[in-house]
């Protein structure tokens, strides 16, 4: 699957996207142990049985949802009542953009907090799971957490980057699926970075809100949905943190209901810049007042001469 900005370009000139499947119990390549839905345009190449695994193929480069079956137990048979799946979600690196992508996979010691980090330097993207963040019969036994960060977008709705995260177990299953009922993710913390016009301020009275949506094509398409201010844990001058249920893209939008921001200041500096502009103003209109009357001064005096010389 394409990540970086040259796997995009590739795929774009091929106008294909490649993915290589693998499962935890080996492949042994019986027809029927891997199916793609839909199968429209998408196609199983090969199976290789060096790295036990298989090449799929979609063709052409467009957004795209597919899901895989899989079935390594005795039958092998993902046409039957058990298998695993998993949905995979592509979307096309649009024009002019360019995506960062981390991939971390987090050992689980039961209780204790877990955090992978956006491998980018200028990032500060952050994902936790707390202590008491997996609950229930299907805790996992790793997760592999992916963080792709798009830049560039040129959306008139989103402000900055924005950032898809996907949290997965080891047999290659999502994590933080709504419509999962043994989803063992209860709780994740994500931080996300920001920049102007996006402000702290902003952020505490609801001028700018996090939106968020199933994939990066989809939040492109649709804002709709925002994370709640009482789910906001921290916000500082460049960071908010704040904790959800599952996972998606997010990005940051501007609320059409919130008042306009109103920025205050308690800096001793702030009252000297106002002082200052204060003073710039009433310089500038004492000037015009002073050309003023000497221009007046000038007038009267011209037209004194001018009465002198015909009383004369």
């Amino acid at each position: 699957m394409p990540k970086t900005i040259e796997e995009h370009n590739r795929a774009y000139q091929n106008q294909s996207v490649s993915m290589l499947v693998k499962a935890k119990d080996s492949f042994s390549g019986s027809e029927n142990e891997l199916i793609i839905e839909p199968s429209k345009n998408n196609t199983i190449v090969e199976f290789s049985s060096k790295t036990k695994s298989y090449s799929v193929v979609h063709q052409n480069y467009e957004n795209f949802k597919i899901l895989i079956k899989v079935d390594t137990t005795d039958d092998k048979d993902a046409t039957t009542a058990y298998f695993a799946e998993k949905e995979i979600t592509f979307s096309i690196l649009p024009q002019a953009a360019t995506v960062i992508s981390t991939a971390v996979k987090l050992s689980i010691n039961e209780g204790e907090p877990m955090v992978a980090r956006s491998q980018s330097h200028e990032s500060k993207v952050l994902v936790k799971i707390p202590g008491n963040g997996l609950q229930g019969e299907y805790i996992p036994e790793s997760i592999d957490v992916e963080i792709s960060e798009y830049e560039n977008i040129e959306s008139s709705s989103i402000f900055g980057k924005v950032v898809e995260i996907e949290l997965s177990d080891e047999t290659g299953k999502k994590l933080g699926l709504k419509e999962d009922i043994n989803n063992p993710l209860k709780q994740v913390e994500i931080t996300l970075d920001y920049t102007y016009p996006v402000t702290k301020s902003g952020l505490q009275n609801g001028l700018y809100q996090i939106a968020f949506a199933d994939s990066f094509y989809e939040l492109l398409q649709n804002i709709d949905n925002q994370v709640s201010l009482n789910r906001i844990s921290h916000i500082d001058e460049s960071t908010v943190t704040f904790s959800i249920d599952h996972l998606s893209a997010f990005g940051f939008i501007q609320s059409d209901s919130a008042e306009p921001e109103v920025i205050c200041c308690d800096q001793p500096r702030c009252f000297i810049d106002s002082v200052l502009f204060y003073g710039e103003n009433t310089a500038i209109i004492f000037y015009i007042i002073f050309s003023l009357l000497i221009v007046l001064a000038v007038f009267v005096l011209k037209y004194r001469s001018v009465l002198n010389k015909r009383k004369s």
